[in-house]
């Protein structure tokens, strides 16, 4: 009984696992969806703070995504 319950654990625990894993993958394609939308506004002449106010981000948190992207903040 006892092998059973440790190997349902370690199931659960990989199975914890993956799922970690697929979520870290949408947060960095959803990081990357918005740093593309961010950079076209920026190309479109938007201002750091319309982004913002459109994305529900302050100025600052806008100039921080272009800035770690390497972009013109």
């Amino acid at each position: 009984m006892q092998q059973d319950t440790n190997v349902t654990r370690l199931r659960r625990q990989v199975v914890a696992v993956d799922y970690l894993e697929m979520c870290a993958r949408k947060l960095n394609e959803a990081k990357q969806a918005r740093l593309v939308a961010v950079r076209a506004a920026r190309d479109h002449g938007l201002s750091y703070q319309t982004i913002g106010d459109a994305l529900g981000l302050t100025e600052a948190g806008v100039r921080q995504i272009v800035y770690r992207a390497g972009g013109d903040a």
